[in-house]
This record gives C-alpha cells, sequence and structure tokens, in this order.
C-alpha cells in the first residue's frame, strides 16, 4: 500500500493507526509524511506493525514542505533495516523474508526541483545496495520520484534530463521495471513503482485515508513464491581421503598394453582412463555436497545444543511458562559458550596451518564472506581511490613491475622444422620424472584423477602412460579423454 501527502500529523494518524488495526495490508508505505523526530513510534499507534520511519532532515536545505518516508511491516513477518538515508535523498529501505526469499522494499522521497546530483546520490545508493547484497531475489522500490515528464511506458524513446536518465538507468542496470500508470488529477505521474517481478498497481480499494489530489493511494498485490532451497544433497567421491594404496595396487595388477596398428589407441587409452576414475572413486570416502545449516567451525555438542535452543524458544513463545524460559536461557548461555571455545580452536587450527597448507586459510576467507562484494575504496602506498577509473590506475601501477608492453615489430619465427610429431618418444624415466613433479596441493579434473594419486602411483603407472603416449604420438591423434 503507498499512500501519499499525510499531512494534519497526529490527528490524521490517529485516523490511520484506527484503519490499520483491522486492514488487511501486509505493508503499509507512506511518503510526504511531514513526520518530525517528537512524533514518537509509539504515538503513532502501528501496534502490529514494525515502523522503519526518515523524518524530515533538519540539515536539509530545502523548504518544499512535505518529506518523510515510513515504512510499517507486520510484525509477523521477518524484517530489517537496511541502510537509513543520507543528506537531502529521503528514503527507507528494508528487507523482509517471506517463504524462504529475501524481498528488498525501498520507500522513497525526492523532492521537487532537486537537484540531478540528489538523484545521482539516490542511483549510486541504489546501485550499491544490490550489488552488495545479491540475496534479495525479489525488489520493489515505490515512492515520490518527483518526474513528471517522462514518458514511462517508453522512456527510451524519449530525450530526458539528467535526473530521470540517471533514475532510468540505474533501474535497467538493476532489472527493474516500471509498473504504475495511474495519474493524479491533474493527469500527471509523479508516483513510481519500480519491480523485479510483474505486479499490478490499482487505485486503493479501501484507502486508509482520503487521497490527497496530487498523489492516489495505490495497492499492489504480489506473488511471493516460495524459494527452492538447494538441498540438491548429493555425495561425491572425497579426493582428498582416497585410499592411495588401494590405487596403487590396482594398477600394479594390470597387464601393460599391448599395442598393434588394428587397435584403436584412442579407445584404448579411453579404457585405461576410465576404469583409473572410477578405481580412484571407488577407494574415495563420500563427502556431501549441499547447503550447510552451520558454519564449518560447529562441533556436534554445538549443534545439537543449538537445535535445543531453539525448540525451547520456540515452546515459550506458545506457553509462556517461566519454567521453559529458563531453560531457553541455559541452553543459550551454554551455545554462547561453545560457540566461543569453537571458534576459538577453530582459528587456532587455521593459523598454525598457514605455513603447511594455505588452502585452509583461503577456505575459512571464502567461508567467511557471505555475499560476494566489492570494496568502494582501494588504497595502493599513500594513494588512494574511490572512482572505477582511479581503481583501474592503482591496479595498472600496481602489476607495471610485470607488465611488458608489446613490441612495435613482432618476432620473425623460423617454422622450418627438422623434425616430425612422429619421431617424438619418450621413454618411461622421464615419464616418472615428470609425475613426481606434480604438485600435490593441486585439485583434480572431472575425471577424479588428481595429480596427488598420480605421483603416489608414479612408479606403476609411469610404464601405461609411456605406451600409450607413444602410441598416439606414433598416430598422431591427440585423446579425445
Amino acid at each position: 500500500m503507498l499512500f501519499q501527502n499525510v499531512n494534519g500529523l497526529r490527528t490524521k494518524f490517529s485516523l490511520l493507526c484506527q484503519s490499520l488495526s483491522h486492514s488487511i495490508y501486509d505493508i503499509v508505505v507512506l511518503v510526504e509524511t511531514n513526520l518530525t523526530p517528537d512524533v514518537s513510534n509509539s504515538e503513532l499507534g502501528f501496534d502490529n506493525y514494525t515502523v522503519y520511519r526518515c523524518d524530515r532532515s533538519s540539515l536539509s536545505s530545502l523548504k518544499t514542505g512535505g518529506g518523510g518516508v515510513l515504512v510499517a511491516i507486520r510484525k509477523d513477518l521477518d524484517s530489517w533495516e537496511l541502510h537509513p538515508s543520507s543528506g537531502c535523498i529521503e528514503c527507507v529501505f528494508t528487507t523482509i523474508k517471506l517463504n524462504n526469499s529475501f524481498f528488498f522494499l525501498g520507500g522513497v522521497y525526492l523532492p521537487p526541483n532537486l537537484n540531478s546530483s540528489q538523484y545521482i546520490e539516490f542511483s549510486s545508493l541504489l546501485e550499491e545496495l544490490f550489488v552488495a547484497n545479491p540475496i534479495f531475489n525479489i525488489r520493489l522500490v515505490v515512492g515520490d520520484f518527483n518526474l513528471p515528464n517522462v514518458d514511462w511506458t517508453n522512456p527510451s524513446s524519449c530525450l530526458l534530463d539528467l535526473s530521470a536518465q540517471t533514475v532510468y538507468d540505474v533501474m535497467s542496470f538493476l532489472n527493474l521495471n516500471q509498473y504504475n500508470y495511474i495519474r493524479n488529477e491533474r493527469g500527471v505521474l509523479l508516483d513510481l513503482v519500480f519491480a523485479s517481478e510483474a505486479l499490478r498497481v490499482l487505485n486503493a480499494s479501501d484507502p486508509l485515508l482520503a487521497a490527497e489530489c496530487h498523489h492516489p493511494a495505490l495497492e499492489m498485490e504480489i506473488f511471493v513464491r516460495p524459494k527452492e532451497e538447494l538441498n540438491y544433497g548429493v555425495f561425491t567421491p572425497n579426493i582428498r581421503k582416497c585410499d592411495l594404496n588401494f590405487v596403487f595396487e590396482w594398477v600394479q595388477r594390470l597387464n601393460y598394453p599391448l599395442l598393434d596398428v588394428t587397435d584403436s589407441v584412442d579407445h584404448r587409452f579411453y579404457e585405461f582412463c576410465s576404469q583409473l576414475s572410477c578405481t580412484i572413486r571407488k577407494a574415495s570416502p563420500p563427502k556431501y555436497m549441499g547447503i550447510k545449516r552451520f558454519p564449518v567451525w560447529f562441533s556436534p555438542d554445538l549443534k545439537q545444543m543449538i537445535i535445543k535452543k531453539k525448540t525451547l524458544h520456540r515452546r515459550f513463545k506458545q506457553s509462556l511458562d517461566d519454567r521453559t524460559y529458563l531453560q531457553f536461557c541455559g541452553a543459550r548461555a551454554t551455545c554462547k559458550r561453545l560457540a566461543r571455545e569453537c571458534y576459538s580452536t577453530y582459528i587456532r587450527t587455521v593459523d598454525s596451518s598457514i605455513q603447511g597448507n594455505i588452502r585452509a586459510f583461503w577456505n575459512h576467507i571464502k567461508s567467511s564472506k557471505r555475499v560476494p562484494s566489492l570494496p568502494s575504496k582501494m588504497q595502493l602506498d599513500d594513494e588512494s581511490a574511490d572512482n572505477p577509473q582511479g581503481i583501474c590506475d592503482l591496479f595498472a601501477k600496481f602489476f607495471s613491475s610485470v607488465y611488458r608492453p608489446s613490441s612495435q615489430n613482432p618476432p620473425v619465427y623460423n617454422l622450418k622444422a627438422t623434425t616430425s610429431i612422429f619421431s617424438c618418444q619418450f621413454t618411461c624415466e622421464e615419464v616418472e620424472a615428470e609425475l613426481k613433479s606434480l604438485d600435490t596441493n593441486k585439485g583434480a579434473g572431472p575425471d577424479d584423477i588428481s595429480p596427488m594419486i598420480l605421483r603416489h602411483c608414479c612408479g606403476v603407472i609411469s610404464p601405461h602412460i609411456t605406451v600409450y603416449f607413444n602410441a598416439l604420438m606414433a598416430a598422431g591423434i591427440f585423446p579425445t579423454y
């Protein structure tokens, strides 16, 4: 529900709150409330709602009247404030969790005759929020943008001023479309509804207050589909914990390949690699791949205690029994103690393994990042930059020591060769030496044949590889596998 221009403050808000007590609206967005900080939330009477406010800034140089944004969300919806407004931009951004989906909501008021720099500031703020928080799969930004001269049915076909072009560009970048085409009594469209999902915007059938002539009361319904959880929960072979001796003994029992001109070398090599891959998977314990309910450093005791704490909390909310609450407090205290102990042990383990296994440190860094984000400011020595061009220049300066500009005169290569690929032959000793030099910290490919296994089995597997490679070279075949 978007309702514009609430004046008269306390009198009208008392009427508003009486209507809200029996309203059907889950979310109420009020723009141009003209609220001041002395009007408290308790005085507004939003008993069944969680309220987020941005009152008229006392630092604003604008003297246009109105101003301020209020977003009220029904209390049984899991919601929290994401970002306040800044400067002359009056907006409230909140997020809501609905049906396991994250719903981003923005209430916006941009006063008339606003400088284009403020529109640019608003667009930058919105873009920063969306890029830094990609988990929001449903996005809705509503409010009074005061851009009356834009044809939003086809904005790309008309000449836009800098303010309108800025808003249009950021909404296009964020894949948001404008869905409100209900004009006010003067035939002007001031209130815009940008959404990532198709929705219908209608005149409010039961407005909370009498609509103001410049801003008709609007209502909209958004169908929130339950987000499918990625419970792909599959078990895959843990190649890192493969039984190397099992694979070694399997290769040792194999007969050396005997190939002749009638054999399909490519097919025989494919069979060898497939059998080796199957043996590796058979010798590797299963590893669960899927969304983990708890961080990697949680111990089994801590997981069980957290489940117990949530169970007691749910029981207390249903019964309001004091004994259940005391049990919940005890479980909560135990969870905090175990969490401190588990995290300290985990950090000590990661710290002690840095010199011997740097992979553990980077796994810790990756697990600490809940969402991918890019820093807004970067620094190199005494220089810093907070814009794309400046950041690129800092990167160029940092890598300049290893960068060699291309020569204007490319070198001339003598492509006349006296040897052919057919004459190339490998010895078993050469292949074994190469296998011994493999980096065991590198991962396996899709075939699960990791460098760790090849290096461990180099003594028994090198004769097989030598025969196959020489046969492939002699036939001039690059293997399909």
